[in-house]
């Protein structure tokens, strides 16, 4: 939060098994690269935790490598199951 403008968010929902999951990962472009996203995971694992939940899965779009590039760089004991989904349509996401 910068004041009163939301920069970043991350959507948690009940998960699989003994995993939260986190459907939703985002930072406003101005803001990447100050380490937002990484905070966010952080806490999200933390609420995970709280939760009753061993951890965190998720899963990118091929079509989005810097979505990609980020989960796999995130710490393994944040996020234990990472899946790459193929984009049939060759289409990048926003």
């Amino acid at each position: 939060n910068d004041g009163n403008r939301c920069v970043g968010l991350a959507v948690l929902q009940p998960g699989l098994f003994k995993y939260m999951y986190l459907s939703d990962l985002k930072v406003s472009r101005e803001y990447r690269g100050r380490h937002i996203g990484r905070r966010l995971m952080q806490k999200s694992k933390e609420i995970a935790v709280q939760n009753g939940y061993c951890g965190l899965y998720t899963q990118g779009q091929d079509n989005n490598p810097g979505a990609c590039l980020f989960y796999l760089n995130i710490p393994a004991d944040w996020i234990q199951m990472f899946i790459v989904i193929p984009n049939r349509k060759g289409k990048r996401m926003q």
